[in-house]
């Protein structure tokens, strides 16, 4: 195997940084007039170098050196807002991909399900639901780090429905 276990876990904790960084860009953006139903998209800079996209359970961040980097907000029934440690095995590998080589790439792709079985069999990470893994000194963090849009909730504009109607006439 190309890849040891310990060297997976080094290539996580890259991605995890470049999450950190992605989440401290989202967290500048001032949600607070915007109906996040409808700005699922936009820019995070002036010049729009760095923007999002909010996709299903998480985002895709373009930061301002032109990394992408994609991430799911896990759950967990502790805090209202989504965690942002944990981490998909395919968006590590899609992440890794972006800085280096195709076949070294390729590798880790075809490595990855191993590596994470190896993690999860020595205690190293833990899965507790379907969604996301995380590292377990991570899952045990009693402040893990989350993030919500400050955005407004469609049911909290007034009169939403003719709002909408205005906004979206057909």
């Amino acid at each position: 195997m190309p890849f040891s276990p310990e060297e997976f876990v080094a290539i996580i904790r890259k991605y995890q940084a470049a999450v950190r960084e992605a989440v401290g860009w989202l967290r500048r953006k001032d949600f607070s007039t915007t109906i996040l139903a409808l700005a699922r998209r936009g820019r995070l800079d002036a010049d729009g170098r760095a923007h999002y996209e909010f996709h299903g359970y998480g985002c895709l961040v373009t930061l301002p050196d032109g990394r992408s980097v994609d991430f799911d907000f896990g759950f967990d029934e502790r805090f209202e807002e989504g965690r942002v440690d944990g981490f998909d095995p395919y968006f590590v590998v899609s992440y890794y991909a972006q800085h280096t080589d195709t076949a070294l790439g390729t590798a880790l792709q075809e490595a990855s399900s191993a590596l994470i079985a190896q993690l999860l069999a020595q205690g190293t990470v833990v899965r507790p639901d379907e969604q996301l893994y995380y590292f377990t000194e991570d899952w045990q963090n009693p402040s893990p780090p989350t993030y919500r849009p400050n955005s407004l909730l469609l049911e909290d504009v007034p009169n939403y429905e003719a709002w909408l109607r205005d906004f979206c006439p057909y």
